[in-house]
């Protein structure tokens, strides 16, 4: 099941108007100029690991860079301690992205350029490198001697920890994203709701003023509830006297509605996850086509297949009428 970080993040940024802003403002200008941020497009992600239970928030786009294609990773990073090897996960996660190229055009003769974003806002900063050579440990001559062998990946890092509001609010960002990116940024550093709320007043306003989408706008306050564990009319007396009666309202009519949708996707994927497991563990590896299926199901019909799994001769029995 996601994790509240995770949920909020995808649920935000797989927009394409909401992610734009972010991916920009962390490339280098040189490169930001050249793409053409019109041609940004949300592709799936359906190679998850699910026998290790990979679960991380991670969103794949297609965008033009010069007219060529270029698939943008943005990733959200969010452990009490940033991962000394977060570059091993990027690197799988590509690998992952150029199989799956292979796999479906198996006469390609290049592969996508990926470009990844690590979006980190764990307490303490990032601290760590932005590229795999930076986790072996090697004497400097040995090192040397080496590099141009050894396997090479480099990520961005927005390291929202370490960057203040005056910053955060010079980018080019739409009103929702920005109130996202700070809420997961001061979450981070344990203020009480009541005072978040508060400092969060105007990006709030904002974001009501501009997107109209109650649904997300109730997601950033789901989150900011599941986090400190309240329950739903304290929550709403906070969001009141904070926020105002209208944001107050919002949440009152979809807070609970978005609550049981994010329990019923906590349980879909849950049992997705369950059937892939054992699907491959009878079976071995499953197709594209069997993941997305999967991953599209049901609960109903996750359940039914979970029944069969056991005592089905092959994957197609699992999945007939």
């Amino acid at each position: 099941m996601p994790n509240p970080h995770d949920a909020l993040f995808c649920q935000v940024f797989a927009d394409p108007r909401h992610a734009e802003g972010e991916i920009r403002a962390v490339l280098p200008p040189a490169i930001a100029r050249r793409v053409s941020w019109s041609t940004l497009r949300l592709l799936p992600t359906t190679d998850k690991d699910v026998l290790r239970g990979d679960r991380h928030a991670d969103l794949l786009f297609e965008v033009r860079i010069d007219g060529e294609p270029c698939l943008l990773h943005l990733l959200l990073e969010h452990k009490s301690g940033d991962d000394r090897f977060t570059a091993v996960q990027v690197g799988d996660y590509a690998f992952r992205i150029f199989r799956r190229h292979l796999r479906e055009q198996p006469d390609a003769t290049s592969l996508p350029p990926i470009l990844a974003v690590v979006v980190f806002h764990g307490p303490g900063g990032w601290r760590r490198g932005d590229d795999l050579e930076s986790c072996f440990r090697l004497a400097p001559e040995t090192k040397r001697l080496l590099a141009p062998y050894l396997p090479g990946i480099r990520f961005f890092v927005d390291d929202l920890s370490s960057i203040g509001p005056e910053e955060l609010a010079s980018r080019t960002l739409s009103a929702l994203a920005r109130l996202v990116l700070e809420v997961l940024r001061r979450a981070s550093a344990g203020d009480d709701l009541r005072s978040l709320l508060r400092a969060l007043a105007v990006e709030f306003r904002a974001a009501r003023a501009a997107s109209g989408d109650a649904g997300l706008l109730a997601a950033v306050l789901t989150y900011l509830g599941r986090l400190r564990d309240l329950p739903r009319a304290e929550m709403q007396t906070l969001v009141r006297l904070e926020l105002g009666s209208d944001l107050e309202e919002i949440m009152y009519s979809t807070y609970d509605q978005t609550l049981d949708e994010g329990r019923a996707q906590g349980r879909a994927q849950g049992l997705a996850a369950a059937l892939q497991t054992v699907l491959v563990s009878r079976f071995g590896p499953l197709d594209a086509e069997t993941v997305r299926r999967i991953e599209a199901a049901s609960i109903a019909d996750l359940e039914k297949w979970l029944e069969r799994v056991g005592t089905a001769p092959n994957p197609a029995a699992v999945f007939d009428s």
